[in-house]
């Protein structure tokens, strides 16, 4: 179960990137809801500033609809994955990057995460992209409620943790060669002691043997 202080931690996490996808996922109705201010008000311009908001954020992340296609995503999420912004948007997640998304666990989770007020956290999976290799990454998600409408969203982030748990690996590893290592010595040293103990088992018997 996940503790209190990391489960604060995630809402944290989740809760200053929302506002700003919010404004993303739902611009139709921020655009109505606009029209009558001062013709200051911009609604590209705005838009264009929710969408630079997101790319500062150093995670991927990504918002999808209730169908599980994208509707915007950071600048991070393209760049990590080499993918093209124009290309994506509204297109199915389990199409990108050559069908690598598809996969019956995050299927699963996401259908959860949109069919009822769930979450994804800290899930990690390991799966081979074409074009950026392996990779092991920890997801995160949340589902988003604009206001004053009836769709609903999902905001997933991504971790690419694939440089920790190699490091990881690594230093398992060399633990357990240490371990074999310690072991062997220590078997060969416990032989060593009983040829030394035999060589002086058979010295006293020969002297014994002498002095009879």
């Amino acid at each position: 179960m996940v503790g209190w202080r990391h489960q604060m931690g995630l809402d944290n996490f989740f809760k200053g990137r929302l506002d700003a996808f919010r404004w993303l996922a739902q611009v139709p109705e921020n655009q109505r809801s606009l029209t009558s201010l001062k013709p200051l008000v911009n609604i590209e311009s705005a838009s264009n500033l929710a969408q630079e908001i997101v790319d500062t954020i150093r995670e991927p992340l990504v918002v999808l609809d209730e169908k599980i296609c994208v509707v915007t995503a950071s600048r991070s999420f393209y760049r990590t994955f080499l993918l093209d912004s124009n290309e994506i948007r509204g297109q199915s997640l389990y199409k990108l990057s050559g069908g690598a998304w598809n996969i019956g666990r995050i299927r699963l989770l996401l259908r959860q995460v949109a069919q009822e007020y769930g979450a994804i956290e800290d899930v990690e999976i390991e799966q081979n992209f074409k074009v950026i290799g392996k990779r092991t990454l920890l997801l995160n998600a949340r589902k988003i409620f604009c206001e004053k409408s009836t769709r609903v969203n999902i905001l997933l982030s991504i971790s690419d943790i694939t440089e920790e748990r190699l490091l990881r690996r690594e230093k398992d590893e060399m633990l357990r060669e240490k371990e074999t290592l310690l072991a062997e010595i220590k078997h060969r040293i416990a032989n060593n002691l009983q040829i030394v103990a035999s060589i002086i088992s058979l010295k006293s018997r020969k002297v014994k043997s002498e002095e009879s």
